[in-house]
């Protein structure tokens, strides 16, 4: 990681996506020890950071949240996943979907923040790109194939497809 201008962490890293239990007791707020550790790590190695995501808890409130820092360890912006994944997941039961669209200017560009399912919505890299995003910062927990309870050759080919979906066609 050293020499690194930007470094981008999966989504709900420290707990696990799948780990629904450990959600709420396991949640932070912005002051807890994950989000402390990547502000000091940030500022050690002088780069970007994106947080990934990890449980944030504000009041009763439970989001899955992402923080984009500085090389300072400043918190630039976060992000709260608007669109939280339904199938086969408690996602939607524990959590609160977010509600703001985020772009943050850097010197690198303006990054716009998402996670995971959010990659299923055009309308909302739309609205960032409306706001001036340049880059897209996408923190995600896929699904193995072995998650899958349906046809394998059929999810094979969307996890497949998926990616080659955003690449323009010349």
């Amino acid at each position: 990681m050293s020499g690194a201008d930007l470094i981008l962490l999966p989504e709900l890293w420290n707990i696990g996506f799948m780990s629904f239990d450990r959600y709420r007791k396991e949640a932070e707020t912005e002051e807890g020890p994950t989000l402390t550790l990547l502000r000091a790590l940030t500022k050690e190695l002088s780069c970007y950071l994106h947080t990934g995501s990890f449980v944030e808890k504000r009041g009763d409130r439970f989001y899955n949240s992402s923080f984009l820092l500085n090389p300072k360890g400043e918190i630039l912006g976060s992000y709260q996943k608007i669109h939280l994944f339904t199938y086969q997941s408690e996602e939607a039961k524990i959590l609160t979907p977010g509600t703001s669209i985020t772009v943050i200017p850097t010197e690198f560009g303006n990054f716009g923040l998402a996670t995971c399912y959010d990659l299923r919505f055009p309308e909302l890299f739309r609205k960032m790109l409306d706001q001036g995003a340049e880059f897209f910062l996408i923190c995600s927990a896929w699904p193995s194939l072995a998650w899958s309870t349906g046809s394998s050759s059929i999810e094979q080919g969307h996890w497949k497809i998926f990616p080659i979906s955003f690449h323009p066609i010349v």
